[in-house]
């Protein structure tokens, strides 16, 4: 017995929504794995040809500005990366003394959790600038 056309149609539907769907999983995975651990990392040298990569062809230099400008580059990376590091610390004593100031509100298990969850943030962080 032949299927009835629409649910032929409703099958093609899902099948294409789920593609999409896996598809975009897929996309979100290269993201998250591949581009934003090398447009974060300015301090590895492949995160460092990474960018000048980007940057060189995003405005289609060519080779003699590629190697006109990279020095100026790799010091504007090196100051991005100063301000960065030094905000990034900065924001980790201002979140450590505001946890506790307020300690004396939380009860034992919550000044724990703050602890555990301050922790995280910090590992998390710390990879960011090389800690």
């Amino acid at each position: 017995m032949p299927l009835p056309p629409k649910i032929k149609a409703g099958c093609g539907a899902a099948t294409l929504f789920f593609a999409g769907v896996l598809c975009g999983i897929i996309g979100v995975f290269v993201l998250l794995a591949l581009i934003i651990p090398r447009s974060e990392g300015w301090e590895k040298e492949d995160s460092r040809q990474f960018l000048a990569k980007h940057f060189s062809k995003r405005l289609k230099l060519t080779e003699e500005q590629k190697e006109k400008l990279t020095p100026g580059f790799n010091e504007f990376l090196n100051q991005r990366w100063a301000l960065r590091s030094g905000y990034i610390k900065a924001d980790r004593k201002i979140l450590e003394d505001y946890l506790k100031s307020v300690e004396p509100e939380l009860s034992p298990d919550q000044v724990k959790r703050s602890k555990e969850v301050m922790d995280h943030w910090w590992k998390e962080k710390r990879k960011l600038i090389g800690e």
